[in-house]
């Protein structure tokens, strides 16, 4: 979730990539995380989540609760992803 044209640019590089269960959102207006003090400051933001989890930013959430599959697949999305603004940016270059 995030950018709107960020999100496409990269929602287009996962498709080139293969198949990744990915769904585009955008920012909840009230939304707190990293992203926030990019896009406040004017900063093209994404962020990549399995949003499968309740207790997120509660007390019961500790290390027990992560899904090694879901990790494993947005590590993978956000190899992609790097590699990608890499090649993006080494033709802005050019």
């Amino acid at each position: 979730m995030g950018d709107a044209v960020l999100t496409r640019e990269i929602l287009a590089a996962l498709a080139a990539a293969g198949e990744f269960p990915i769904e585009a959102e955008e920012f909840l207006p009230f939304a707190s995380s990293d992203h926030g003090s990019f896009s406040d400051a004017g900063v093209s933001a994404v962020t990549i989540t399995s949003r499968d989890d309740a207790a997120i930013h509660t007390s019961e959430d500790d290390l027990a609760r992560i899904s090694l599959e879901a990790l494993a697949t947005m590590l993978e999305i956000v190899d992609v992803v790097l590699e990608e603004l890499a090649v993006w940016e080494l033709t802005a270059v050019r």
